[in-house]
């Protein structure tokens, strides 16, 4: 169907193709010196959602709005009503990916839903911890970034985490094995869903993508 009614056409220049990944993390009910990460609900203050042009806006005193705070303020708030506790470092991956499932000490597991961002742009950590030494220049791969962040947690870790403004808010949903939901509100298969920058292009759009193992499966 596709090959008859429909004629690719080439994107000129470079671009980063991501898929979607949804991580499976541990999570407690009570915080510990372990768990110290509050996986955080919506705040009441926050105005917008933080995706598709909706900017993230804090309402203050007398209704008056203003910018979201960003990660290193949010995190230095009191974290209020947690949904779960998590490690910082997998906490942070769970924002970068957007989504989720926890599995708690009882066996109970519960999907980690987004909910909306502070507004803040995404800034990747990966280039900063490499010209700060951190990472070797040849390995600046998640698992890499990781094991540092869980081999430095407390100060150090939480100031490279914070070199990423964007925050991100979730709800909690019980795991009934389902793909995860996208932006657009339906489910993403496995091997065809990709991610895409809404300013560039439209939700729901249909890419043919042309690779060569290992960049992409030959699936």
């Amino acid at each position: 169907f596709l090959e008859e009614n429909f004629r690719p056409e080439l994107l000129v220049g470079e671009g980063v193709l991501t898929a979607y990944f949804s991580p499976e993390y541990e999570a407690r009910e009570r915080p510990s010196v372990e768990f110290s990460a509050p996986v955080r609900p919506k705040p009441d203050d926050l105005v917008g959602t933080g995706v598709g042009g909706k900017a993230a806006q804090q309402r203050g005193a007398g209704g008056q709005l203003g910018p979201y705070p960003d990660r290193a303020a949010i995190e230095k708030a009191s974290a209020g009503p947690a949904l779960a506790w998590m490690r910082p470092e997998d906490l942070f991956f769970l924002q970068i990916q957007g989504s989720g499932v926890l599995t708690f000490e009882n066996g109970r597991r519960a999907k980690a839903v987004f909910a909306a961002t502070n507004g803040k742009p995404f800034q990747g950590i990966a280039n900063p911890m490499r010209d700060r030494g951190l990472l070797a220049a040849s390995n600046t791969s998640g698992e890499a970034i990781r094991s540092w962040l869980a081999d430095n947690r407390g100060p150090r870790a939480d100031e490279i985490m914070r070199l990423n403004p964007r925050y991100v808010f979730f709800t909690l949903a019980p795991d009934d094995g389902r793909q995860p939901v996208g932006a657009a509100g339906i489910p993403l298969p496995p091997g065809r869903s990709i991610a895409v920058d809404t300013g560039l292009n439209a939700l729901g759009g249909l890419y043919f993508i042309e690779g060569v193992p290992p960049t992409l499966s030959a699936a």
